[in-house]
């Protein structure tokens, strides 16, 4: 019944067993290629956002969950639409959102979701929930540590998200050279 909810195509898939490496949190799931799944796609369960493809083979792939050191997520603050970058730690760490600054207007038990800026995960979807936040004012920043939502490690089946960002066509090659040509023509020779 999921799919006739969402605004785009949803492929449900199961998690074969998960990284040998203990340094790295990603897990196998059963669909690949020949399902048309490609890198980058975002993966969901019913609670929230859980990760991305990052190796497709024929009939598998690989997907990096949110914990995985390598992984970084534009969200939005549900409450009031704040924007910030959140890093995973490592297994057993929590997330943290980071470059905050001191006097940033976010709380305890705040909702943080896929902002969609980036063009690859759908906006709206549930990532974390803020559970501490250390502000150093003297430094003018916070450490904010933050739980996913979604089930890391927790269930056997997830959801492939079809999804395109639709940002229309990028500015025209022509736009661009122009706009390099004057800037040649006033630096010309390393001299204004």
């Amino acid at each position: 019944g999921i799919q006739e909810q969402s605004r785009f195509k949803i492929l449900i898939g199961e998690v074969l067993y998960g990284s040998p490496n203990p340094l790295s949190q990603k897990i196998i799931i059963n669909r690949g290629a020949q399902d048309n799944i490609k890198m980058g796609q975002p993966v969901s369960d019913h609670q929230g956002i859980l990760g991305q493809v990052v190796r497709v083979m024929e009939n598998k792939s690989e997907v990096s969950l949110l914990d995985d050191r390598d992984m970084v997520i534009p969200i939005q603050v549900a409450r009031n639409g704040l924007r910030g970058a959140l890093y995973g730690n490592g297994r057993g760490n929590p997330l943290e959102l980071r470059h905050m600054a001191a006097v940033s207007d976010i709380q305890v038990g705040d909702i943080l979701m896929t902002s969609g800026i980036d063009g690859v995960y759908p906006p709206g979807f549930a990532v974390a929930t803020v559970d501490k936040i250390d502000r150093n004012v003297d430094k003018n920043f916070a450490n904010v540590y933050c739980s996913p939502v979604g089930g890391l490690n927790r269930y056997r089946h997830i959801m492939i998200l079809f999804y395109e960002a639709g940002f229309g066509p990028k500015p025209a090659d022509k736009q661009t050279k122009s706009a390099d040509s004057k800037s040649n023509r006033l630096y010309r020779g390393g001299k204004p």
